[in-house]
């Protein structure tokens, strides 16, 4: 993979917006890539990766914070209301809302029975079990 796709797949737009995320706008980081190649390139895979694990927390906690609402607020076997109601009760947005329904119903909590109209929260269990 080579330095656009890098930084494309991290999400900046080029050197110059690496070097201010990483408060180094001092660095020339076009010189950097130059005089140390392996450092750069050890800089770089270590800004992917951590823009990796960003997503997979953010990705975690969106679920817990869906999956605790859901497990406080309904009892087993109760309809869950609309993907925009839930969206609005939890304080998210309805894309995210949808993601964390179809992973809850891919782990048995809730059954999806007509996509984005009616859910049925399953059990009451806690996060830890």
């Amino acid at each position: 993979m080579n330095l656009d796709e890098k930084l494309t797949l991290t999400g900046f737009k080029n050197l110059a917006h690496l070097a201010d995320v990483i408060e180094a706008p001092k660095l020339n980081l076009e010189e950097y890539k130059i005089e140390h190649p392996k450092l750069f390139n050890a800089l770089i895979d270590g800004v992917a990766s951590q823009v990796r694990l960003n997503k997979m927390l953010n990705q975690h906690f969106q679920f817990r914070i869906v999956f605790e609402y859901l497990n406080e607020h309904y009892k087993s076997g109760q309809n869950l209301p609309s993907e925009n109601d839930l969206a609005l009760e939890i304080g998210s947005v309805k894309s995210v809302i949808r993601e964390q329904l179809a992973r809850l119903e891919s782990l048995g909590y809730i059954d999806i029975i007509e996509h984005g109209k009616r859910n049925v929260w399953r059990s009451n269990l806690s996060f830890d079990s």
